[in-house]
């Protein structure tokens, strides 16, 4: 089991993290403070944001703290009920 984290780091990353939502509309810079603030008070590997929409019933991922937009694209989506992901047009 990992180390407690420090709360005034924590605090620090917290708010961080507000400033960025405060002060951005770009959802990927929101996205990442918000995984640097998940990592200052848990820690993670990888942290993920999806988007449901339940008028189609599809799941896409729309952010991932290990992107690599060379590798391949981000927003993926897969239906309900187990299907294989798939590239969004």
């Amino acid at each position: 089991m990992s180390a407690r984290p420090n709360p005034a780091s924590v605090l620090r990353t917290l708010s961080q993290l507000a400033e960025t939502i405060a002060e951005n509309e770009n959802s990927d810079a929101i996205f990442a403070a918000t995984a640097d603030a998940a990592n200052a008070a848990i820690g993670h590997a990888l942290f993920t944001v999806m988007a449901f929409d339940a008028e189609i019933m599809e799941v896409k991922r729309v952010y991932s703290s290990t992107w690599r937009p060379q590798a391949v694209s981000r927003f993926f989506f897969t239906p309900p009920g187990g299907q294989a992901w798939r590239l969004l047009e």
